[in-house]
């Protein structure tokens, strides 16, 4: 329930969840033992051949140390995949998938709340106990959000809005969490309505004023990966439902999403008439150019560089930096007008996970991350059990091809989550009446 509000509080509480299930298993019967299902193996076998081509590039010089600087950076988030089986060992009662099902709604919920507080607050909300002790001027420790625009500039009721993050320091990392729970709200909202439940009206209308909220958050976070993404897993949660419950009512999504194009070609079209920032958000929006997109071409073109001289073993995990640092030095002196470009760039990662995995761990990892990936779309699409958590998680795909979604440990723990209850809803033999 803590991940959209303390990455380290959720760490802790996996990790005690963890500890109690062996101390468990050994003591009680009534525990439920290790599972091993080949989707969460595949998951393994990623981080495996990441420290199998560390040890092996470790022999060519470095030793001891070269392995524990790999250790320290992207293997260390190896243990969160715990959350996956335990989800899905304990998720097995129907009373504890309950609670768990409830406990992730409640997530869900602050996730929003946090976002829709954050959109008119110019301070973090994270940073708030911070400023508290230390006043409420912005600085490198308590960095203010990002500005968004202006509305009824020069009258008693100007407000202001900004880049909505929640408890989370990067758009970026609440922009694939907001990603990952809209397959969810999408669900709770249109299933109702497509299908003529026996939900009350109040519980439906609910359900889409929560679903428009996170679609107002979305859109102003402005965190494209996570909106191609998103719009990935809408699509594979429509095929789904269209096939197997739907059938011709899934005709009835048009007016929705006709409306929605209608509503943000407005945008677009009058975007001249938006506040400077405004306009910046929707226009990027369209796909067009963010002033920070040249960032990651040269990162990218500095990864295939790696790729190129490293295409079987990489350059071992944590040694990225340090390998792309020396390439954009090369092509500074050759280029001097790349220099301040090159210098200024965030080169911890590659921002697309297919390229850091094949920049550091080489091509077997890279085969084992496509081949987890495609068992989990494989499991969600898969005509059997419950439907309504599935579809989130194979958005990290998608959104991961323009930002190292894989290697933060904040998207990473929910994820896993998700994976953990996908594999439990597609237990079942048969397709569910309800999703």
């Amino acid at each position: 329930m803590s991940f959209p509000v303390s990455i380290s509080l959720s760490q802790a509480g996996i990790s005690f969840a963890a500890i109690a299930w062996m101390a468990g298993i050994v003591a009680r019967s009534d525990v439920p033992r290790f599972p091993w299902p080949r989707l969460l193996i595949a998951g393994l076998c990623i981080y495996g051949l990441e420290l199998l081509s560390l040890i092996l590039l470790s022999f060519s010089g470095g030793g001891f140390a070269f392995i524990k600087q790999g250790l320290s950076r992207e293997i260390k988030d190896v243990f969160l995949i715990l959350m996956a089986f335990w989800v899905f060992a304990f998720s097995e009662d129907e009373d504890r998938r309950k609670t768990i099902e409830k406990l992730t709604y409640i997530a869900i919920g602050i996730l929003i709340v946090s976002g829709l507080i954050g959109i008119f607050s110019r301070y973090r909300l994270s940073n708030i106990p911070y400023h508290l002790m230390h006043g409420w001027e912005g600085n490198m420790q308590a960095r203010y959000q990002h500005h968004a625009g202006t509305f009824l500039a020069g009258t008693p009721l100007m407000f202001h809005i900004y880049l909505p993050v929640g408890f989370l320091h990067s758009h970026l990392t609440y922009g694939a969490l907001l990603m990952m729970a809209m397959p969810i709200l999408f669900l709770r909202a249109m299933n109702p309505i497509i299908r003529y439940t026996s939900d009350s009206k109040k519980q439906t209308l609910i359900a889409i004023m929560i679903f428009g909220a996170a679609c107002v958050v979305f859109m102003i976070n402005n965190a494209r990966s996570a909106i191609l993404g998103t719009i990935f897993v809408i699509a594979l949660t429509v095929y789904y439902y269209s096939r197997f419950h739907w059938k011709k009512k899934a005709l009835y999504l048009l007016i929705p999403a006709v409306i929605a194009l209608l509503a943000f070609g407005g945008l677009f079209i009058f975007a001249d008439l938006l506040h400077e920032r405004l306009r910046a958000l929707v226009i990027a929006l369209s796909g067009q150019q963010k002033h920070t997109d040249y960032q990651r071409v040269l990162l990218w073109n500095a990864s295939w560089e790696v790729i190129r001289s490293h295409p079987w073993l990489g350059v071992g995990a944590g040694h990225f930096q340090e390998s792309v640092e020396s390439i954009l030095l090369n092509v500074s002196k050759q280029h001097p007008g790349l220099w301040y470009a090159n210098e200024t760039l965030q080169r911890g990662h590659s921002h697309s996970d297919p390229l850091h995995i094949l920049a550091i761990a080489g091509i077997p990892a890279f085969i084992s991350y496509i081949v987890f990936f495609a068992m989990l779309i494989h499991r969600a699409i898969k005509p059997a059990g419950r439907a309504i958590f599935r579809f989130g998680a194979p958005g990290l795909l998608i959104a991961g091809l323009y930002q190292c979604y894989f290697l933060d440990d904040a998207v990473l723990l929910p994820f896993w989550l998700l994976v953990g209850l996908t594999l439990r809803e597609t237990e079942t033999g048969q397709t569910s009446a309800k999703s």
